[in-house]
C-alpha cells in the first residue's frame, strides 16, 4: 500500500469514527444509528466497533466500513485502520503490555476479566507475531459477543448473494471425426446428435438420432446472484435497558409527564416522539389502532410499548440528548 494511499486511508477513518450527532438537535427524528447488512461478515463489522472501541457503531463509521467490505475491504485491513484510528489511541494511550491489552479486550467484548487459559492463549499468539488489531478482529467473532449482540433477520433490505450450482456443460462439437464413444465423452461431454459436426452411424448403433447415448455429461459450476433478506441490527444496550434507566430517560425528555406536548408542537410524550415516528413505529408492530393517535393521548403502556420498540430498532439515537441514560 502506498504512503499516499495509506494517509488517505487514515484521514477517512478519523472522519468515519468523530462524525457525531450536532448537540442542537434534540428530536427523536434527528438521526438514526441503525446500519441495514446483508451477510454475517458485516455484522461482524459493526461488532468490532464494541471490541476496538467499546461502543456502539455510528450511523457514518457503520455505512462507510460496509461499503468499504462490499467493495473488497477484507475484514484484517478493517480492523488495521480503525486501530489506526486517533480514538483507538486515546482509549488504549496507557495499555502498554500485552497482558493489559488483553485485560482491555476481554472487558470490551466479554465485559469480564480474561479467564487464565484464554489470556495465556492470546499473550502466546501475539508473542508469536499477532498484531493487535488482528487479536481484536478474530475475539470478536466470538460466539459469546454474538450471542450478546443479537441480530435479526429482516426483509426490509433486500440484497443479492453468490449462489453456485452444477449444469451440464454446454459444448459445441468442432470436429468432423470422432473414433469412439469415449472420445466423444472426453471432449464434450455429453451425447451427440444428428445434424451436428462429428456425427456418424458408427456412433449410433440403433440409428435414433443420438450417438454415444451413454457417454458421462459433464458439469460445470455456475455462479448466479438471488436475493436474500438483511440482517437488522437493533441497538444491543436494549437488552441491558432497566426501568430505572427507562425513567431516567423520561425524566430527561419530558420531566417524566406522559401527557406534555413540546412548545413548537411536534414533539408528544413522557419520550417526546414526533408523530411521524409514532405512527411508523405503530405500524411496525401491527398496532393500528394506535395510529393517527397523539402520543400524549394515550395510556402510558401504549407509550412505553411505542418507545421500547422504536428503541429496538434505532438504538438510543432518536433521544440524542438524554441517550446517556440507556446506556
Amino acid at each position: 500500500m502506498s504512503e499516499v494511499v495509506a494517509k488517505l486511508l487514515l484521514f477517512i477513518i478519523c472522519i468515519s469514527c468523530f462524525i457525531g450527532f450536532n448537540p442542537s438537535m434534540a428530536s427523536a427524528d434527528v438521526r438514526e444509528t441503525d446500519v441495514w447488512i446483508c451477510e454475517e461478515d458485516e455484522a461482524d463489522i459493526l461488532r468490532l466497533y464494541f471490541a476496538i472501541f467499546n461502543r456502539e457503531h455510528d450511523l457514518p463509521g457503520g455505512e462507510y466500513w460496509r461499503d468499504q467490505h462490499r467493495n473488497g475491504v477484507s475484514m484484517d485491513d478493517i480492523s488495521f485502520w480503525m486501530a489506526k484510528s486517533p480514538e483507538y489511541n486515546r482509549k488504549y494511550v496507557n495499555v502498554i503490555s500485552n497482558a493489559d491489552f488483553i485485560d482491555r479486550v476481554y472487558r470490551n467484548i466479554f465485559r469480564r476479566v480474561p479467564d487464565q487459559k484464554g489470556k495465556q492463549y492470546w499473550i502466546a499468539e501475539m508473542a508469536n507475531g499477532l498484531d493487535k488489531h488482528l487479536v481484536i478482529r478474530w475475539m470478536a467473532k466470538s460466539p459469546e459477543l454474538k450471542k450478546r449482540h443479537d441480530y435479526r433477520l429482516n426483509s426490509t433490505c433486500p440484497s443479492t448473494k453468490t449462489v453456485q450450482t452444477s449444469q451440464p456443460v454446454n459444448r459445441v462439437s468442432t470436429r468432423s471425426y470422432y473414433s469412439n464413444c469415449s472420445e466423444v465423452e472426453r471432449v464434450l461431454g455429453r451425447s451427440l446428435l444428428i445434424g451436428e459436426m462429428g456425427y456418424s452411424t458408427h456412433l449410433d448403433r440403433d440409428r435414433d438420432g443420438v450417438a454415444c447415448e451413454n457417454a458421462g455429461i459433464a458439469y460445470e459450476t455456475v455462479e448466479t446472484q438471488v436475493l436474500v433478506p438483511s440482517v437488522y441490527i437493533p441497538s444491543p444496550d436494549y437488552y441491558y435497558a432497566t426501568a430505572a434507566q427507562w425513567k431516567e430517560l423520561r425524566e430527561c425528555e419530558s420531566g417524566d409527564n406522559y401527557s406534555i406536548s413540546s412548545s413548537n408542537g411536534l414533539y408528544h410524550g413522557a419520550y417526546q416522539i414526533t408523530q411521524q415516528t409514532w405512527d411508523s413505529v405503530a405500524r411496525s408492530i401491527g398496532k393500528s389502532n394506535f395510529v393517527g393517535l397523539k402520543p400524549n393521548k394515550v395510556i402510558p403502556a401504549g407509550q412505553d410499548l411505542i418507545a421500547k420498540t422504536l428503541f429496538e430498532q434505532r438504538g438510543s439515537s432518536p433521544w440524542p440528548h438524554c441517550n446517556k441514560y440507556l446506556k
